[in-house]
């Protein structure tokens, strides 16, 4: 459904309506699986940088002050260990995220210029 929702991606709003749908969906993914850029074992070493437009943004949330607001509830989300089809969703998720940030992001340079 959101590959056929971007095909028209000139219209920002829809593409803002999009990214913010796909990345808060990404983001509630990421917080319950223990896969990925969470760091849930025990580092024997320096964990490496996220490298994901998605990881990098909600490291920069995590480490916000406005991060001390969120509700409780966040922090209770058992982590499940991914299987195959989650990995594989959040993914193609992730690189829809990346996709239409991308494309939200030409738009407006091209509309400041």
């Amino acid at each position: 459904m959101i590959g056929s929702a971007i095909e028209n991606h000139d219209d920002n709003d829809l593409m803002a309506y999009w990214l913010s749908n796909t990345s808060a969906l990404l983001f509630l993914l990421q917080q319950s699986l223990k896969s990925g850029c969470s760091n849930d074992a025990t580092p024997v070493r320096k964990p490496p940088n996220p490298t994901s437009l998605f990881c990098r943004m909600t490291m920069g949330f995590r480490s916000s002050p406005s991060s001390a607001n969120l509700p409780a509830r966040l922090e209770v989300v058992r982590k499940v260990e991914a299987m195959y089809p989650a990995l594989l969703f959040k993914q193609q998720l992730t690189a829809y995220v990346e996709k239409i940030y991308g494309i939200l992001r030409d738009n407006l340079k091209k509309e400041l210029a």
